[in-house]
């Protein structure tokens, strides 16, 4: 059933992204930071090792990463206990 709050959103989808504008949003590493508690330094460190969400490399020195991109990384990577 649709009602104003998920209007638009896919109800079988993993993801909650409000409109497709919203999921190609680029997000810095700040945004990153402030929406989603992952540092800026651990962002920083791990682009060395690839192990990050996919970037999309704007200068040399800037990266931003897609809303979708980063919320299906994250998914990815949800464990049930800390052995997995």
């Amino acid at each position: 059933m649709q009602t104003p709050a998920n209007k638009g959103r896919d109800p079988n989808a993993d993801v909650c992204i409000d409109s497709e504008a919203d999921a190609n949003r680029l997000l810095s590493r700040d945004d990153v930071e402030r929406e989603y508690g992952i540092s800026r330094r651990w962002l920083e460190l791990a682009a060395m090792s690839g192990n990050t969400p996919p970037m999309i490399r704007v200068s040399r020195r800037m990266v931003r990463y897609r809303r979708a991109d980063l919320e299906a990384w994250l998914l990815e990577r949800t464990v049930r206990s800390t052995s997995q």
